[in-house]
């Protein structure tokens, strides 16, 4: 949460009363409102009093009465206040202003877990699974679904735990490097600068390096989990970026609903209750009337011909497959078990051939996996925004 003093208006129909008509500080206003668009933010007294007029500075000769002060918060922020006010005052010509803010602790469940591209540069990362996957396919189970579900499995147990390990191993680097400057510096502290040492100083930038590498990889994380659009070359605050992160969990988190009964529910399990119950009405069984299926019968589409019609029908082949993989986008999922298009694309010499026995098993037996057959779906609050012109 943000504040600052302006002295200019949003917008003079609403903020303004008196003197001229003209919008004064242009350069200024345009600021402001570059930085509301970067930082996410909103003028909460507006947005909760869309059209009331009240103005906190006045003068007398001419008369002139202008809203000069604001709370500019993060727009998450928008339904944790739960008070606004104006508040005159006797000693000056501005009014105070007042916000008050309500603790809420939303409940999470877990978060989908997401394969991280970067392992695929890791050489023991690569022949853990290389080496493993003719172990991990289970061939005694006959079901070649299941066989797939099974080795998915075995892969993302052994990637968490693998990336657990190497967490623990770059802190602990880390650490000791941290440990290794603090002892130079101490050494430096001490040292005749008529003659340095000069070992020791190459010492300091070679750990140096060693921790802007760590930090580097660091941020790159957080850069992707926040998937900020844009930063500046040579930008080594880790703690934007990892606030970042934070918000926009925070903004894909609804935060109230409208029920049935026209009322908002704020309750993080009453909001969970609604919004399962909604989906489950909309993708209930419901009968079709005879007035739909006399339309669809009656749709006038083009037909496919016998040779395309027996080309699409039947059993796929890993090439079919593989040149539909190679059609996806990067960074991306496509499935729920959070293994991306570049981990598909890296391993598919030994789980090309799996993948496609498992989707021609679903084909001959006429379903598909559990997993396949889920989809998650991600609600985005959409908030009505204020024109600042």
């Amino acid at each position: 949460m943000r504040t600052w003093y302006f002295n200019l208006t949003f917008n003079n129909d609403l903020d303004k009363k008196g003197g001229t008509s003209v919008q004064t500080k242009p350069h200024s206003l345009k600021s402001i409102k570059n930085i509301i668009s970067v930082f996410e933010l909103d003028d909460i007294w507006r947005i909760k009093h869309p059209s009331e007029q009240r103005f906190t500075w006045r003068q007398r000769k001419p008369f002139v009465q202008c809203r000069l002060d604001y709370w500019l918060i993060s727009n998450h922020l928008q339904d944790y206040t739960n008070s606004e006010k104006i508040i005159p005052s006797i000693r000056s010509d501005h009014s105070a202003i007042s916000l008050g803010l309500k603790s809420v602790q939303d409940e999470k469940g877990p978060n989908l877990w997401k394969f991280n591209n970067s392992l695929l540069n890791d050489k023991n990362y690569t022949q853990l699974i290389n080496r493993n996957v003719s172990k991990w396919i289970l061939s005694e189970i006959k079901d070649k679904s299941i066989r797939w579900e099974v080795l998915k499995y075995y892969i993302r147990k052994e990637t968490i735990n693998f990336s657990k390990r190497k967490k623990k191993i770059r802190g602990n680097i880390e650490r000791a490097l941290e440990k290794d400057l603090e002892n130079i510096d101490i050494q430096i502290s001490n040292m005749n600068f008529i003659d340095p040492n000069d070992n020791i100083l190459n010492d300091k930038d070679r750990i140096i390096e060693l921790l802007k590498d760590i930090e580097s990889e660091r941020i790159k994380g957080a850069i992707i989990r926040s998937k900020v659009k844009w930063y500046e070359e040579g930008e080594r605050s880790s703690k934007y970026f990892f606030n970042l992160e934070k918000e926009h969990c925070k903004s894909s988190t609804v935060r109230k609903l409208l029920n049935k009964n026209g009322k908002y529910v704020h309750n993080p399990k009453d909001i969970l209750n609604i919004q399962m119950q909604f989906y489950k009405d909309l993708y209930a069984f419901h009968d079709c009337s005879n007035d739909d299926v006399e339309y669809l019968l009656n749709i006038q589409g083009k037909k496919l011909s016998e040779i395309e019609n027996t080309f699409c029908e039947g059993e796929l082949t890993e090439i079919e497959c593989l040149n539909a993989l190679n059609t996806f986008k990067n960074n991306k999922t496509p499935g729920n078990d959070g293994l991306t298009v570049e981990f598909y694309k890296h391993f598919w010499p030994v789980l090309g051939k799996h993948l496609v026995n498992s989707i021609n098993f679903s084909y001959e037996h006429g379903q598909m996996t559990t997993s396949q057959r889920q989809a998650i779906i991600k609600l985005l609050e959409k908030k009505a925004k204020i024109d600042l012109c």
